[in-house]
C-alpha cells in the first residue's frame, strides 16, 4: 500500500463492553465559539497526565458551527489533486508513466487492492450518504442525493453525542495524521480515520482495525458515540474520573512499565480508554519526533495539535464556573441558545472575570458566580455602563415571575438591582431602594419603578406606578 510515514505513530484501542475577541463597552466580538486564546505558546512539557482536556471543553457540542468547520477544513486541508495529474517519481521508476495517476492504475493492474482509478478525494472535499454510503469518490466530488459533508458529518455527530467538534477534528488528525495533508488520498483512507474498532492486536501491537467499522460517517459517529459512554457509563471502563490508575508507557514492548496517574475528570478517562497509554519523558521532550524504545504519542498528540490549533484544553476556575452554568441554564430553558463567541477573560482590580456571548445574551463569570444577562435587563445594564456603571457586576441569576398576568424579571448586581416590568426596565440602589424597601417594595403603597433613579445635584429621585420617592441630604421622603 501507499507509504505514510506519521508524524509519531498513535497507538489506538477498539471500546472496550478563530477570531480576535475585542472588549469595547461590555460587548465580546470576534470569531467561532470554543476556548480561550490568551495563552502562551503550547508546550508538551506542560502535559498534565491526569488533566489533558477539561469536561468543559471535551463537552462543548457548540463550540463550532457547521460553516466554522467547513472553513476550517478549506483552510487546513491540502489542495486536491483530484485527477492524480501531479508529477510522481514512483511512476516513473516503475515505468509507469509520470503521474499519480498512472502509478495508481500501474499498481491496480498489478494486484494491488489500495490503488485505484481517480478520482482522488481529500477531506474539505468529502461527502457521503450514511444510509447508501456513496461518496465522493462515486461521483467526482460532484454532489449527490443525500450526500453529507465531511463537516456535516463532524457537526451530527457533536451534537447527537455532545462532543466537542474541535475533539473530533483533532482526533482526526491524531489518528490519521495525513488527513489535513494528504492531497491524493485512496478510497480505503477513510475507512479507519478515527481509529474506531482498531485494537493494537495485530502483529508488534499493530492495529487491527474490523471491516464493520469502515468509513469516514461510521468512524466519526461511531468514535463520538464512543466517547460519550466513557462519561456515562465509566464503570464499564478501565479508567474513571477520580481515581488513581496504572497506565502503561508501551503495552507492546517489553519492560516499559507503568505510570500511577491520577485522572482528575471524565475527559481525561476517556481519552485514556480510547488511547490506553501514557506518553514518557522522552515522548515529551522529543515532539514532534519520536522518543526512545518505550515512547508512544496518541495523549501527547492530542494535548499538542489541540494546544497549537485551537489554544490550551484547560480552563481556569472561572471558565468552569461559567461553563457550569451554561450547562445548568441548558438543562432548564435553553435560553441563551448556542455560543457564538470565545471565552474572553480578564484581570481588573486584582479580581479575575470571564464572559462570552450566546445567541441571546451573555453569561459573566466573577468572585460572585457566574450569571446571565439578557433581555430588558441587559439593555437597561448596557444604560447604565455594564460593570463599569453604578451597579458593578452581576451577582444573581435573572428571577422571572407573572403577577396578575404581567411578566416580571429582576436580576441582582453588586449594588443593587435591575427591575423589568410592563413599565420598561429601570434599576433601584443605595438609600432609594433602602426607602423602597421600608416600604415593602412592590407590594407597597408605591408598586414598581416606572422610570430611572434621576439625581440632580445631591437630590435623588424615582418615580413609581402610585408615587415618588426622593432622596436628598437632608430629607428622605416619598409621595
Amino acid at each position: 500500500m501507499k507509504k505514510k510515514w506519521k508524524l509519531a505513530p498513535n497507538k489506538i484501542i477498539a471500546p472496550v463492553v478563530f477570531g480576535l475577541l475585542v472588549f469595547a463597552g461590555g460587548a465580546w466580538v470576534g470569531g467561532f465559539a470554543g476556548n480561550r486564546t490568551d495563552t502562551d505558546a503550547i508546550s508538551a512539557m506542560d502535559f498534565n497526565h491526569g488533566r489533558i482536556i477539561d469536561d468543559a471543553i471535551f463537552y462543548n457540542k457548540d463550540a463550532m458551527s457547521v460553516a466554522q468547520i467547513e472553513q476550517f477544513l478549506r483552510e487546513k486541508g491540502p489542495a486536491c489533486d483530484i485527477n492524480g495529474d501531479k508529477y510522481d517519481a514512483r511512476a516513473v521508476n516503475a515505468k509507469a508513466g509520470t503521474t499519480r495517476r498512472d502509478y495508481a492504475l500501474h499498481m491496480a493492474r498489478n494486484g494491488s487492492s489500495y490503488y485505484h482509478a481517480p478520482p482522488y478525494i481529500c477531506v474539505n472535499n468529502y461527502y457521503e450518504n450514511p444510509v447508501t454510503k456513496k461518496t465522493s469518490f462515486d461521483t467526482w466530488g460532484q454532489p449527490f442525493e443525500g450526500g453529507q459533508s465531511a463537516a456535516q458529518i463532524i457537526y451530527n455527530a457533536a451534537q447527537s453525542y455532545g462532543i466537542n467538534p474541535q475533539v473530533i477534528l483533532v482526533t482526526l488528525k491524531k489518528e490519521w495524521s495525513y488527513t489535513y495533508t494528504d492531497e491524493w488520498p485512496m478510497r480505503s483512507d477513510y475507512n479507519t480515520v478515527m481509529g474506531y474498532g482498531c485494537p493494537d492486536t495485530g502483529p508488534n501491537g499493530s492495529a487491527n482495525c474490523s471491516a464493520k467499522y469502515y468509513g469516514f460517517y461510521n468512524q466519526v459517529n461511531n468514535a463520538a458515540w464512543q466517547f460519550k459512554q466513557y462519561k456515562d457509563y465509566p464503570g464499564n471502563y478501565n479508567y474513571r474520573a477520580g481515581r488513581w490508575s496504572s497506565i502503561g508507557y508501551n503495552v507492546a514492548a517489553r519492560g516499559c512499565g507503568y505510570r500511577d496517574v491520577y485522572i482528575e475528570n471524565a475527559a481525561t478517562a476517556a481519552l485514556y480508554n480510547y488511547t490506553p497509554y501514557v506518553p514518557n519523558d522522552a515522548a515529551l521532550r522529543a515532539y514532534p519526533g519520536t522518543g526512545d524504545y518505550c515512547s508512544t504519542y496518541g495523549n501527547r498528540n492530542f494535548y499538542m495539535f489541540f494546544g497549537e490549533w485551537f489554544g490550551t484544553a484547560l480552563r481556569e476556575p472561572m471558565e468552569e464556573q461559567l461553563w457550569k452554568r451554561y450547562e445548568e441554564l441548558n438543562k432548564e430553558n435553553g435560553i441563551l441558545g448556542h455560543s457564538i463567541d470565545y471565552i474572553y477573560c480578564y484581570t481588573k482590580n486584582g479580581d479575575r472575570y470571564c464572559v462570552q456571548r450566546f445567541e441571546n445574551g451573555y453569561i459573566i463569570s466573577s468572585k460572585y458566580g457566574a450569571w446571565e444577562n439578557y433581555g430588558e435587563v441587559r439593555k437597561r445594564w448596557s444604560e447604565l455602563g455594564y460593570e463599569n456603571g453604578v451597579l458593578g457586576y452581576p451577582r444573581d441569576e435573572i428571577y422571572c415571575y407573572t403577577k396578575n398576568g404581567d411578566r416580571y424579571c429582576v436580576q441582582r448586581f453588586e449594588n443593587g438591582y435591575i427591575i423589568s416590568s410592563k413599565y420598561g426596565a429601570w434599576e433601584n440602589y443605595g438609600e432609594v431602594r433602602k426607602r423602597w424597601s421600608e416600604l415593602g417594595y412592590e407590594n407597597g403603597v408605591l408598586g414598581y419603578p416606572v422610570g430611572p433613579i434621576v439625581k440632580i445635584d445631591t437630590e435623588l429621585s424615582q418615580e413609581y406606578e402610585n408615587g415618588r420617592i426622593v432622596i436628598d441630604s437632608k430629607i428622605s421622603s416619598s409621595y
